[in-house]
């Protein structure tokens, strides 16, 4: 996941966030955004989708009711892998298991791989915010039951985020298998079922996360009631990709809310939190949602905009909190032009924001370049922002 550099956060409004049955989309503009001179747009075509598009589209996230028996699959998987993720985590950080499947250096990346993806393979931890255990192939992740249950939760969630994929090309008036091309070689975790020869790893991940939570302070006699201070373990950001599929087994998970006549700076949400749910994501305390990328926003004209989101703790008997992210990412090879994904609803693309020329591949290295990263160590994150910040200067002095 990435972050933009300069991004504007506000606080949350006085009072309790927006009430669960206020969870409808913001106003929407009537202009594609950056486009001044765009006549009004249709609104989002209906279609068949399990969740409420026009809400996704607007604020970039979504609950899913997880406890639904249509998402039994989904729920049965992510179930397994958490047990397997707590073990695999509480294994000593010099254990075989982790330190042989670090990220892999810059200098042996596949030549097709965008530039920053040698952070997106295997283990690491971030002293003070968590460890993380990332796969976008088999390799990348130890032999035995954990390849086996990422593996499994890879192909249950693929076609399930694939489908969604469909009802929002409708959505935005292209034809449902608009976006095949980029999804279908990512559905199955690469080097999982035994292919012939040698198999390039996929845009597409999977992460497992342990996040640490502070440790709840005392007076300095000794007494008094432990402290309460969150902490923010995972920046404000956004996904790089098309769609993504967050599933906690505790809060921890804001996402915002844009700007709205209840909020009207905007305030973040505790997605995962019960008393906002109300049960509706919930499942044998396991919550999913839904969060729209980088990628998707391109790739409609930014009718889909991406869901800003951000991790923060509190103190709690358990000392860590534990996440599971599958990230869906348009294929490297997929070729994209302008005309294929321009519609009545998406409206005429800025020259900026044209596609001709450009693969799946290239469009994710040209999004990756303009975040910083925020599952890499703090001061390499910090010497991102002040890079991407540098170079804004200069593109405005220009």
């Amino acid at each position: 996941m990435a972050s933009v550099a300069k991004e504007t956060i506000y606080a949350p409004p006085p009072g309790p966030p927006p009430p669960r049955s206020h969870i409808a989309p913001p106003a929407a503009s009537a202009t594609t955004p950056g486009t001044a001179t765009q006549p009004p747009l249709t609104q989002l075509l209906p279609t068949n989708s399990p969740i409420p598009l026009d809400h996704l589209s607007l604020a970039g996230w979504y609950p899913i009711p997880l406890s639904n028996p249509e998402y039994e699959p989904i729920h049965k998987a992510y179930s397994d892998l958490f047990a397997l993720s707590e073990a695999f985590f509480a294994l000593p950080d010099t254990s075989p298991e982790k330190t042989d499947h670090r990220p892999t250096p810059a200098n042996k990346l596949l030549e097709k791989g965008p530039k920053s993806w040698h952070t997106e393979d295997g283990w690491s931890m971030i002293p003070g915010e968590k460890q993380l255990l990332s796969v976008r192939h088999a390799r990348h992740a130890p032999l035995g039951d954990v390849r086996e249950g990422l593996a499994k939760a890879w192909k249950v969630t693929g076609p399930f985020l694939h489908g969604i994929m469909k009802n929002i090309a409708l959505s935005v008036g292209l034809g449902e298998g608009v976006f095949d091309e980029m999804i279908e070689p990512c559905l199955i975790l690469p080097g999982s079922e035994g292919e012939d020869g040698e198999v390039d790893a996929s845009p597409t991940l999977m992460r497992m996360f342990r996040y640490d939570r502070p440790v709840a302070t005392v007076d300095s006699e000794g007494e008094g009631e432990p402290g309460v201070e969150p902490k923010i373990v995972s920046e404000a950001h956004r996904d790089l990709g098309l769609i993504t599929l967050v599933i906690g087994h505790s809060p921890g998970l804001e996402v915002f809310y844009p700007p709205s006549f209840n909020a009207p700076q905007g305030a973040w949400l505790p997605i995962e939190e019960e008393e906002l749910e109300e049960g509706l994501s919930s499942a044998d305390g396991l919550t999913a949602t839904i969060m729209t990328g980088e990628a998707l926003a391109r790739l409609t004209n930014r009718r889909y905009r991406p869901g800003m989101h951000r991790v923060l703790v509190h103190p709690d008997e358990q000392p860590y909190r534990f996440s599971l992210v599958y990230a869906l990412r348009p294929a490297s090879s997929a070729v994209l032009t302008t005309e294929t994904f321009q519609s009545a609803v998406t409206g005429l693309y800025p020259d900026a924001a044209k596609l001709e020329g450009k693969t799946g591949g290239v469009l994710m290295n040209d999004i990756a370049s303009r975040l910083f990263n925020v599952n890499i160590g703090v001061e390499k994150r910090e010497a991102q922002k002040r890079r991407m910040a540098e170079a804004k200067l200069v593109a405005e002095e220009d």
